[in-house]
Formats: structure tokens, sequence, C-alpha cells
């Protein structure tokens, strides 16, 4: 079995253009799997991202969502990372042993405020 090394995401993020929604959703996925890589290219493409995500017929919005909370988190922009990154649903994994994860549930006291009000004060009694 061979390695493929790759230089850029061009290929892949082309791919977003395409009608399929099979097409659209393996570029996502390679996309998820490389943008610490190439997050500077995916960037250049995150309004079509947004886009999909926006989509309510597109099947596979929460993978968007995630992609557009990784690039943004390396952009800075935490707060709204951390908005898509609950917009994934469950494919933000807060188990995660990443610098993406810890960033996001360290830095932002959201996710404590998110919590506070959705979950009893009785539930956190002992």
């Amino acid at each position: 079995m061979s390695v493929i090394n790759l230089t850029s995401a061009m290929g892949i993020l082309a791919m977003l253009n395409e009608p399929q929604p099979i097409l659209k959703n393996h570029a996502l996925w390679n996309l998820n799997n490389l943008v610490d890589r190439f997050w500077p290219e995916i960037s250049t493409r995150l309004p079509i991202i947004e886009s999909l995500y926006e989509d309510e017929t597109f099947e596979h919005r929460q993978l968007a969502a995630l992609l557009v909370s990784k690039v943004l988190y390396y952009l800075g922009e935490l707060k709204e990372s951390l908005s898509y990154a609950l917009k994934a649903g469950n494919l933000f994994d807060v188990s995660e042993e990443s610098d993406y994860v810890h960033t996001l549930l360290g830095k932002n006291k959201a996710v404590d405020g998110y919590f506070l009000r959705i979950v009893p004060f009785d539930q956190f009694k002992s």
C-alpha cells in the first residue's frame, strides 16, 4: 500500500462545488481529516462550507459545522468556533484529546453557561 503525500487540498476543495451530495460529503470528510495541515487553503472556501451547514436539505450539515469550527479555531475565532462546534452535535467529541477540543472547552465559559441553563441545579448535588 502506498501513501500519498498531499501538498495541497485544492483538488479536494474543488469537490465542494460538485452537484452530487456524496462528493461534497467525501470532500468534507477528507478536509476534516486534513484541516490541521491545510486550514489556510480550506479557509478560502469557508463561505461554501458554511452554506452547506445552512442548507437544511444537506444530509451532512453537522460535518460541515465541525469543519467550519476547526477552521475558525485555527483562525483564532474561538467564540465562533465553539458556536459551530456545538452545531456539529455528536461529531464534536468533547472527549477527544486535542488542542482544538481543550482550547474550546477551556477558554470559553460559554459551555459552562450553556449547561447551567439546561441542567437543573439540583442535579449537581451529591
